[in-house]
């Protein structure tokens, strides 16, 4: 695996998994969020099916043995969730964001801007990985924990999104 796919794997990890504990912890706004674009007959089995994928992209993107199947299941989410924030973007009433577990924003804009790059980023990976191994990342440990540092900032700006914007636009 190159440092490129697995950093993007831990970043896919960070993003997915804390995406899914929040919603665990707390399903009912996730629930709610998804009931406004499913019957609700079947929204609580949606939720639990995307929480569900989410936890196994964030542990399969950690494996480099399940790193192909962590980041292709990553680009179907992240293209689901883009394709949802664009929905939003354009509706007169905006759906509630229950990304990251409670509800801060409406998915305006910013959120398909989020998941179009986690898309790319998570497509590029799995490119970069199907095209075949192109160096050992975990050969280099120095470089590997600065890799790994840099994903967990890029996590934590992704999650936090909602509050970056809300602080600048003060």
């Amino acid at each position: 695996m190159t440092l490129f796919s697995t950093g993007v794997g831990l970043l896919i990890a960070v993003v997915l998994g804390t995406a899914a504990v929040a919603k665990v912890r707390d399903p009912g706004p996730f629930v709610t969020a998804v009931g406004t674009l499913v019957p609700r007959g079947v929204s609580r089995t949606v939720a639990w099916t995307v929480i569900g994928a989410e936890l196994l992209a964030a542990v399969a993107s950690l494996v480099p043995a399940t790193l192909p199947a962590g980041l292709a299941l990553a680009v179907v989410l992240f293209a689901a969730f883009a394709l949802v924030a664009l929905r939003s973007a354009r509706a007169p009433a905006p759906l509630p964001c229950a990304c990251f577990g409670a509800v801060k924003a409406d998915l305006g804009w910013p959120h398909v801007v989020r998941n179009v790059v986690l898309t790319a980023l998570a497509g590029t990976a799995l490119a970069i990985v199907l095209l075949g191994d192109l160096g050992s990342a975990w050969s280099q440990p120095a470089v590997m924990l600065l890799v790994a540092a840099i994903a967990v900032v890029l996590a934590a700006v992704a999650i936090s999104l909602d509050h970056l914007i809300a602080l600048f636009a003060s």
